[in-house]
């Protein structure tokens, strides 16, 4: 099938340029992809000569196999008329189900829900993950209030501004909404709008109950980070005024959640001088027990339906094809589920099946080194080089893959790594910061020399920067 394009002009320098119109975004093969629908990020493509964003309106289908779910963004003007507009519909539904293998190819596919803005279709998948009508309003409230107090740090405004939202500002969800938008701020190129972010979180950890107790919880995470003791996690875990944040420190220490630390935490309850202080420490295990439970639980859950696509890939005859619907799910469970088999079938001196476990160990390998980006794999040759010359010669042959974008992503990386170390390889980032050195020497020398090439008009190659879940 020929793929369907569409023609956009970029705003800013007037290049005109084609953009592939079969976006798919499937929620098993890029679990991101529910993400970007939600934050309104499909869409947006960068203009291939001046690097321009502009939002677009091309028609997408979000598809959610696990709850056979297929959401279908047709705009009104997807078509000059209604029978161009079924035929682009016809099209994307067709790319869909040759996309999967004939098994997973079910009624729902031909039939998919239609959307005629984004909106509803937003409201359509937060539906999908359980939130009602009064989370939904809860949640488009948290997030105007969120921009309200952001104009008012801009104003000067924002002690008043706190003053007359105090008691939505006591949800411990409002304060990690504003912790979720700016730790990426953080990561980048220090800004305007990332100062006025810092200005207000700051200004919520000092004058808020809320924002207090996460200024302690954040005190007790530096010091458990700078020193990861059964001590020092309980701390944390005692202070953690989340659910969700709650869960997720059992998740990520799930590992020192031993027989020694939990008797520490029962000596803790033993030897409380108050019998508040002991209920409040028996109340603490009796949560950090039922978040590990239900961690446990979800593992096994995963790990039993990697063995679950195991056995279909074993079945299939279309094999690539449900790979590349399942990607998402070839993850280090799939790895351990893959173990098993092995051991099983070695056990039972099966060698047809053990034959077969390797040829599709082989097609699962290749698949996730075609899904390496080019500037990942790059890199992983760099920082294997045996030398500093070949790393130059690595440089010189890839001039290509060369940005200012790509060594500041490495520059950031580099940085994070000196500064968390724990759990890093030291001779890794001592490699990393100075392959980054020699990337940004590289940069330069080419900088300098480069005479300024005039680009050539006319219509570009396709854009990178439009937003595809792999397929």
């Amino acid at each position: 099938m020929k793929p369907l394009y569409a023609e956009t002009e970029c705003p800013a320098c007037g290049t005109r340029f084609r953009i592939p119109m079969n976006q798919i975004l499937d929620v098993r093969v890029d679990p991101e992809v529910r993400e970007l629908v939600l934050s309104e990020q499909v869409n947006i493509v960068r203009c291939p000569r001046c690097g321009t964003a502009q939002r677009i309106n091309m028609p997408f289908i979000y598809h959610d196999p696990a709850r056979e779910v297929a959401l279908l963004y047709l705009p009104p003007d997807a078509g000059k008329n209604e029978v161009e507009r079924q035929k682009v519909a016809g099209k994307l539904t067709r790319v869909l189900l040759n996309s999967l293998p004939t098994e997973e190819q079910k009624s729902y596919l031909l039939q998919p829900e239609t959307f005629l803005n984004v909106e509803s279709l937003k409201r359509r998948v937060l539906e999908l993950e359980g939130l009602g009508e009064e989370e939904i309003n809860r949640a488009r409230e948290r997030l105007e209030l969120l921009g309200a107090l952001v104009d008012a740090a801009r104003e000067g405004t924002l002690e008043q501004a706190v003053a007359e939202h105090q008691v939505e500002l006591e949800s411990p969800e409002f304060h990690l909404l504003l912790q979720a938008y700016i730790a990426p701020a953080m990561q980048g190129e220090q800004s305007e709008d990332t100062q006025v972010l810092r200005t207000l979180l700051e200004y919520l950890r000092a004058h808020t109950e809320m924002g207090q107790k996460f200024a302690v919880m954040d005190r007790a995470y530096d010091v458990f980070r700078s020193d990861p003791t059964r001590e020092n996690l309980l701390a944390l875990l005692r202070v953690t005024p989340s659910e969700d944040l709650f869960r997720s420190v059992v998740e990520n220490a799930i590992d020192s959640l031993d027989y020694a630390f939990f008797k520490a935490l029962v000596d803790k309850i033993e030897q409380a001088p108050t019998e508040a202080e002991r209920q409040e420490w028996e109340t603490l295990r009796k949560r950090i027990l039922a978040a590990r439970d239900e961690l446990v639980q979800q593992v096994k859950q995963i790990y039993q339906s990697r063995q679950d696509l195991i056995e279909k890939l074993l079945e299939t005859e279309e094999v690539d094809k449900m790979l590349q619907s399942h990607l998402s799910e070839l993850d280090p469970y799939f790895a351990a589920a893959m173990e098993g088999f092995f051991r099983q079938a070695d056990q039972e001196h099966d060698l047809v099946l053990v034959q077969e476990l390797k040829m599709l160990s082989q097609k699962v390998d290749e698949l996730i080194e075609q899904q390496t980006p080019p500037e990942v794999a790059f890199l992983q040759m760099l920082l294997s080089a045996p030398s500093d010359a070949e790393v130059k010669k690595l440089l010189r042959r890839n001039e290509e893959l060369l940005s200012p974008e790509l060594l500041e992503l490495l520059k950031r990386a580099s940085a994070q790594f000196q500064q968390e170390p724990e759990g890093k390889d030291p001779q890794m980032i001592a490699r990393l910061a100075h392959v980054v050195a020699l990337l940004e020497e590289h940069l330069g020398a080419a900088a300098a020399a480069a005479p300024q090439e005039a680009q050539s008009e006319g219509e570009s190659s396709l854009p990178e920067g439009l937003i595809f879940a792999k397929h």
